[in-house]
Formats: structure tokens, sequence, C-alpha cells
């Protein structure tokens, strides 16, 4: 009766299946918004599944299959994910068969209290993570058994698989080994290298994406087994699909690795005046507010933030229209360091994080924020803000433009769209305030996530300083 009600007011069909997918789709959105590409952009893609070739020798004789289960919480926020369930499925290649299977839960250190969210969704209780080994330990153990199982000796070879970027350079490498730092990067070489087994289904059944877990058991007409977001459960399908793949003919390649490049999301608010006319028009504005939302090139992953704030040079006294606009007091502000000074503790913690200094690090903004209130702005100010010394600044990705290339138009065009319209584009709403950096970047980050999920980022949207301008 609800649902119909529903979609009386909603003026369309009373179609159940159609309702309840726009609500679930919904539903993912404000609980996963990072994963709701995953549902908007699934298609119905029919397989030729008779097509199969012959059964190629594979390059290694055990695959060992991971899905992760993490820390996390029902509000859209940038989360530092700590593993709590490690799964290992092993599947033998010469028998294309499940052989073996590890599990262990994991102690979480940075937020060691589960969310009601976390346990509901994963199924692992309070109790159950509190008893565990921390990730440090946990790979210790797993490195004995492959040792004492022989699956890790000189005569044989492994290679970790997941079924999608995520796992292994999300939430084991960027959020455990790099910032963390649970153990050195080169003790466990055998994790540097895996086989994303959802670019695999994509190269082997030339789909023009790449699809969720689910997705590719519906489109091999297998039916998912266990509980989903149990880490075992999880795994197993994943392998149902890879020894599926390796039937039907696949070579199950290390297609994939842990790569350090990053975007950093940048967006800034400046000190603003109510008046019209001589007044507003000799008014300089002046940065005040600074945020950075640091997003993984690989998975589109929203992986930390950073946000401080700016004492202007010019204008020290803040208008009433600035505090209340933008939120903050007079206090707040007055105490922040210089312009310069915030850019270089953001340097720090960038450098202190591993992101600057990376194999890429690219910084990403909207419209002509960088050019005009950082380059143009430093000619004119007290400051002696000298943004030279931030090679990062040089350079940068015009968000507007690499949304509209994504979608085949011009990014020559005056009109370009703004954070909302393009987030609308994904069936997205906008979360927080559109006068604070650190929403704006938040907001910004998530369109990023979204065209990294379809694909990356077009060189035309890059641009570079106008020195002369």
């Amino acid at each position: 009766k609800q649902l119909s009600k529903m979609a009386q007011k909603l003026k369309i069909e009373p179609k159940i299946e159609l309702l309840v997918s726009h609500l679930v789709q919904r539903g993912v959105e404000l609980v996963h918004y990072d994963r709701a590409p995953a549902v908007y952009t699934r298609g119905p893609d029919v397989l030729d599944l008779d097509k199969a070739g012959s059964k190629q020798p594979q390059p290694f004789d055990y695959y060992l299959v991971v899905d992760f289960e993490c820390t996390c919480t029902k509000e859209p926020v940038v989360y530092n994910h700590e593993i709590i369930e490690f799964p290992i499925v092993v599947v033998c290649s010469k028998t294309n068969q499940i052989v073996d299977t590890f599990s262990s839960y994991v102690r979480p250190v940075v937020n060691p209290v589960l969310s009601d969210f976390c346990k509901e969704l994963t199924g692992i209780s309070q109790k159950q993570v509190d008893s565990a080994p921390v990730l440090a330990d946990v790979l210790d153990n797993i490195d004995r058994w492959l040792r004492e199982k022989k699956y890790l000796s000189d005569n044989t070879s492994i290679c970790f698989a997941a079924d999608c970027p995520s796992d292994m350079q999300d939430f084991f490498w960027t959020q455990s080994i790099l910032k963390q730092k649970v153990v050195p990067e080169d003790k466990y070489p055998y994790y540097q290298n895996w086989c994303d087994v959802g670019m695999l289904f994509k190269k082997v059944f030339n789909t023009p994406r790449t699809h969720s877990l689910k997705h590719m058991l519906l489109l091999l007409k297998m039916d998912f087994e266990g509980r989903a977001h149990s880490g075992v459960d999880d795994a197993k399908n994943i392998a149902k699909v890879l020894m599926y793949i390796i039937d039907y003919g696949g070579v199950a390649e290390a297609n994939d690795g842990f790569k350090k490049r990053y975007f950093g999301v940048l967006s800034f608010q400046t000190t603003s005046c109510k008046t019209s006319g001589k007044r507003k028009s000799s008014f300089v504005k002046e940065i005040i507010d600074i945020a950075l939302t640091v997003v993984d090139e690989s998975s589109g992953k929203l992986i930390d933030t950073f946000q401080t704030y700016s004492c202007p040079q010019h204008q020290k006294k803040l208008t009433g229209h600035c505090k209340e606009t933008l939120q903050v007091t007079q206090d707040q502000i007055s105490s922040s360091p210089t312009l310069q000074q915030s850019f270089t503790n953001m340097t720090n913690w960038l450098t202190s994080n591993g992101y600057e200094g990376s194999e890429a690090f690219t910084i990403v903004s909207s419209c002509s924020d960088i050019q005009e209130l950082i380059w143009d702005a430093s000619n004119n100010s007290k400051s002696a803000f000298d943004p030279s010394s931030f090679p990062y600044l040089k350079r940068w990705v015009n968000l507007q433009k690499a949304f509209l290339l994504s979608k085949g138009g011009s990014a020559s065009t005056s009109k370009l769209p703004s954070i909302t319209k393009m987030l609308m584009a994904f069936k997205s709403d906008p979360i927080g305030r559109a006068t604070t950096a650190k929403d704006v970047s938040f907001n910004a980050a998530r369109v990023l996530n979204y065209l990294l999920r379809f694909g990356s980022v077009h060189e035309g949207s890059y641009e570079e300083v106008d020195q002369k301008k």
C-alpha cells in the first residue's frame, strides 16, 4: 500500500519492481555514495556464453581470492576504513577448483568501536573484533599459513585476486600500509600485484564497462551463495566468477597493482561583502577557507581530507555577511596562519601521508579558482604569498571540463556546469553546505569519483598556470 501511494505521488506507473529499484538506488546513494556508480551504470548487457574458447594454461599455480570487510559508517564522509575481516579462498589453476580457505577477524586500531551500521552490514560483532589480532599479526599468520600449505614456495606461484580495485588498492595498501604503516611496504612483496576479476571479466567477455560482483554472477546465470558482505562468502562468489572465466578460456593475469597516484580536489572560500557599487568593486577577495579531498586515481575512492583557515591580510576584520555565509567567527580567522603558512602546512600533510611526492599527484579544481584566486591574486596581495613554491599548483584538472569531455561534449563552452548539476547528472544530490570549502571539496570529489569509475580524466581537461596573465 505504501509503495502504491508513493507511486501515485511520484506520478509513475505503480510497478513495484520499478519503484523498489528507485528506492534502492536512492538508499545506496545516501549510504554508499562511492558505490553508487555500480548501481546507476550497470546496464542489461547480454553475454554470448556459447562462444567459449579452449581452456588456457594459467600464469599462476594458485589464486588467492580476497574480499575485505572494513569499518564503516552510515554517513557519507571521508572515512579511514580498517580491515576487520581478512578472508582468502584458494583456487588451484590446474584443477580450477577451490582447494582451501583462510579467514581471520582483525582488530581495528584507529576506530576500535564498530558502528551499529557496520555491525548490521557485515554481521561482525564488537566481541569478535575485540578478541582478534591486529592486522600486522594477521599478515604474519597468513605468511606462515601460505608457507606451511606450500602455496608459497620456490616451486609454486601465487596471485591475489579481487573483484575490483578497492580491496587491494584502497583498503589494503592505501589505508593500511601507506597511511597506518601497519608493516613496511616491502615486507610481503606478493601483495604488490593482483588480478582484478572485474577487469578480467570486461576483457574476456568484451563488455563496455566493468561490473559489480552480483551483476557478473547475473550475466553468467549464477546465483550469489551465502550472505552478502560476509568476507568469506563474497570471496567464494568472486572465486566462482574467476573459475568460470578460466573454464571459458580466459587467462587470469596479474592485471593490476599498487599505484601511488592521487588527485587532490582543492576548494577555497574567500572574504566577501554584501554591498554593491564602487565599494564592492574595490573589495579584494582573499582566501580564508581551504579544503582538499584526496582521491585514489585507480579506484576513485575518497581516502583523506584536509581543511584549514587562513588569516586575510588586506581586510583582517570580516564582514557580517562573510561570517554568516561561511559560518566562521572572527577569532577562528584571526588566529589562523597566513596563506603561505596554510599551504605549507597542507604540503607537509600531503608529504607525510605519501600523497605529494608519489608517482603522481594532481590537483583538481573547478572553474578558474587556482588561476584567479591564487596566481592572479598573488600579484596584488600584501600577504607575500608565493604560489610558485608549491609546484603542484602549476598544473591542475578543470573538473567541469573533465565532466563535459567524459560526456562527449566540448570543453570550450562558456557554460560550465556547477557541481550540483554534475551530481544531478549522476542522480545524486550535494551533501552539506555550498559555502564551506570542505563540503564543496567533498562534493567535487564525488563528481571525480563518478568520472574515474566510468573511465579516466580526459587529457583535454588539464590546465596550466598562465603566468603572463
